[in-house]
């Protein structure tokens, strides 16, 4: 991966600082967000760089771009747990990360079989959306359709009922099939959100959302935390 001349770390667009409690703008509401010591900075980026040794240069590029807002996300869910971010080795109401699973979104498999230009379930519903918890958060920073020929040419999320604009997909100009959203879609606690696709032709499409879930430590005791 280096060969192709991308080197960068989470630590080239994460700056490592102390942060004070304070109301920010995310996710386009203004919220409360938690202080966060330089420490727990640097754990983080840790982490993410882990998290980011087997994948590849451009979808590490999507993630990178979106560091700031997973500082900001960890900030407003730990407004609510109080007990800061401890990555891998956090226990209680401690936070952690994870990369976004289909359990995690109340699916089992991202591939499904899609009807030709008709508006479909990408996850979730209206009648039946994901509901966030007030401990924990979402963010997606893009996503992958690893199918030789995608068909999905649209992508919406409706988070509280209020839809994020329709963003298209041109896979023609994409490298290995993988797109980044304009801007990190963030889905703070207390919010519910489904996921709408739109296919240009009927076939098989496995569109896979790319982002992180912030979760707390006593969560993932369990092998089946979602």
């Amino acid at each position: 991966m280096e060969a192709l001349g991308y080197n960068k770390t989470f630590g080239d667009f994460i700056t490592v600082k102390s942060y004070i409690e304070e109301d920010i703008e995310i996710g386009g509401s203004k919220t409360r967000a938690s202080a966060m010591n330089e420490e727990q900075i640097q754990l983080l980026i840790d982490e993410l760089d882990n998290l980011m040794l087997n994948v590849t240069p451009d979808i590490k590029r999507i993630f990178h771009a979106a560091g700031p807002e997973i500082v900001d996300l960890i900030r407003v869910v730990n407004q609510e747990t109080r007990q800061g971010f401890e990555g891998m080795y956090a226990r209680g109401k401690a936070l952690d990360i994870q990369l976004l699973d289909p359990t995690m979104f109340g699916e089992t498999t991202w591939i499904d079989t899609t009807v030709a230009a008709t508006t479909q379930a990408w996850f979730k519903s209206s009648a039946t959306p994901l509901s966030i918890a007030e401990e924990e958060g979402y963010i997606i920073v893009g996503a992958i359709d690893p199918v030789v020929d995608p068909v999905i040419t649209r992508v919406m999320i409706v988070k509280n009922s209020d839809p994020v604009p329709w963003q298209a997909i041109n896979w023609e100009i994409l490298e290995s099939n993988v797109m980044a959203f304009k801007e990190p879609i963030l889905l703070l606690p207390d919010t519910t959100a489904y996921g709408l696709k739109y296919p240009k032709s009927a076939g098989t499409d496995q569109l896979t959302p790319l982002g992180l879930k912030i979760v707390m430590g006593k969560n993932l005791l369990s092998q089946t935390f979602a």
